[in-house]
């Protein structure tokens, strides 16, 4: 009779986990494993959404994927459950996807090469960027930026979209001489300054703009728990930021 009682406890006790479980797997709507999209397995924006899925007890699958278009389509079609790299924020990618809380701030550059170089000609002004090619990744915020300066100014120059080049490929590309301009945020250019010395990054061309993870719009639930755990995550940055001060 104990053992037919101890059986029905272990068995109440286990069906009622799997309900707890699957409501919460429901609630952030997903089957496991969650697929994450990351720039690369090795950085900061990995292990943080390593922790938080290892912290709800979730199993995640990481791809890799520097294509900021296919990363967008992949999250709106439910390809991917979250994009954890900080992109910016802008007015028609928030009409596509949902934001978590702000991680950092960024500003939108033009790289080219250093000024007295004289196989191309140094822009200083968004004036001069008359008749010249800026390139950029597809679906990048520096398109529609770019957009926007020709309206403001009525600057004619060509906007030339690379569908499957990274943007490191094209600061690469810059510092060749292969092609002049390049437009992107200062965060990813200035990362590359001490490999590729050659490169000027001091002409800005918008406002300083917020950075986020971004997820489906439907996915509130996640998004809930996503800023949850990264409001934590910015704080302790900050406080270690300025013990090292």
């Amino acid at each position: 009779m104990n053992r037919e009682k101890y059986v029905l406890s272990l068995s109440l006790i286990l069906f009622i986990t799997f309900i707890s479980c699957t409501g919460i797997s429901s609630k952030l709507g997903s089957k496991e494993p969650f697929v994450v999209v990351v720039e690369d397995t090795t950085g900061e924006q990995y292990l943080w959404a390593r922790e938080f899925f290892d912290s709800l007890g979730y199993t995640a699958k990481f791809v890799e994927n520097s294509n900021l278009s296919q990363c967008i389509e992949g999250i709106k079609k439910g390809d991917y459950n979250l994009l954890a790299k900080k992109i910016i924020i802008t007015s028609d990618l928030r009409k596509e996807l949902a934001f978590t809380t702000n991680l950092s701030v960024d500003k939108q550059v033009l790289v080219q090469r250093e000024c007295g170089d004289t196989t191309c000609f140094y822009v200083d002004d968004l004036l001069k960027m008359e008749g010249k090619s800026i390139y950029v990744t597809s679906a990048s915020p520096s398109v529609m930026r770019l957009e926007n300066i020709k309206h403001e100014i009525g600057a004619d120059f060509e906007i030339v979209e690379t569908p499957h080049t990274r943007c490191d490929y094209l600061l690469e590309m810059v510092s060749n001489g292969q092609i002049d301009y390049v437009a992107c945020d200062y965060e990813t250019a200035s990362d590359k300054l001490e490999k590729f010395s050659n490169l000027d990054i001091k002409t800005e061309i918008s406002f300083t703009q917020f950075k986020a993870w971004a997820i489906n719009k439907d996915s509130v639930y996640l998004l809930q728990q996503l800023d949850s755990f990264l409001q934590k995550k910015v704080t302790m940055h900050a406080i270690d930021g300025l013990n090292k001060k």
